[in-house]
């Protein structure tokens, strides 16, 4: 996987005044003489061959955030919809208020719907029971940079692209030459840098940290892992495994 190393968007607004004018329209079309809103929405749906991805965003006050009952109802059900005929990935994350959204290190939190579903996002309710209140320190935080590869990754597995860029030997290894193997590990290390690179003390050290600490999803922290060490998803496994982390579970090649 190529790492993104810029903040740039794919997309950008080449007329600032007719996108506002626009968003002014639409809002007036909503608002002026309908009954159906004050509805719930979504910040942010794409599809992609049958996939979904959905964000919605919301602002930290006070180290949490409140999402109304009604609304997450809504967003469960529109998940177990999506997902019943296909991939849906739907991300809520939150931010301070001051956060400078141009600076790829700047910190997001987030969990997966999935992880609500679970509960393994605590389901705690306000005094009036109408919200649910959602502590910072129960969210998985990560840079702005982390997060955007995160939705690169699920746009590629919807196109059924092949991350791991494993060269495709017609002959049996023992004749191949040491030029042809230098050759396909070269290859390789364009996409992971540090493949076939020996592991380090302070490599396992840092593998170890990460893993225990970050609160993603193992499959999250298993990509992350690869972007931090430039190492396909093989290693990174084998490498869990050999410091002491025991992944008994199986996950699909990506």
């Amino acid at each position: 996987m190529a790492l993104i190393d810029d903040n740039l968007p794919k997309h950008t607004i080449t007329n600032s005044e007719v996108f506002q004018k626009a968003r002014e329209q639409l809002g007036h079309l909503i608002l002026k003489n309908m009954e159906i809103t004050g509805g719930t929405d979504v910040d942010w749906l794409i599809e992609r061959k049958g996939g979904f991805i959905i964000l919605e965003s919301k602002l930290f006050r006070e180290e949490h955030i409140t999402i109304p009952v009604g609304q997450m109802i809504a967003f469960e059900r529109l998940y177990e919809r999506l997902s019943s005929s296909g991939k849906c990935y739907f991300y809520l994350f939150a931010n301070e208020d001051n956060i400078d959204f141009t600076n790829p290190e700047s910190p997001v939190w987030y969990f997966e719907m999935s992880e609500w579903k679970k509960k393994k996002i605590p389901q705690n309710k306000t005094k009036t029971g109408k919200y649910y209140r959602i502590k910072k320190d129960v969210m998985a935080k990560i840079p702005i940079k982390h997060f955007r590869i995160l939705m690169e990754h699920h746009w590629k597995e919807f196109d059924k692209k092949k991350i791991d860029l494993k060269p495709k030997l017609q002959r049996s290894p023992s004749k191949i030459s040491k030029k042809e193997k230098a050759y396909s590990i070269k290859e390789i290390q364009k996409t992971y840098p540090k493949a076939y690179v020996r592991w380090t003390e302070s490599d396992d050290e840092l593998l170890k940290k990460f893993w225990k600490e970050n609160k993603q999803s193992k499959n999250d922290k298993i990509l992350l892992l690869m972007l931090k060490f430039g190492r396909k998803r093989g290693a990174i496994l084998s490498r869990l495994n050999k410091t002491g982390l025991g992944l008994e579970e199986k996950y699909p090649a990506s």
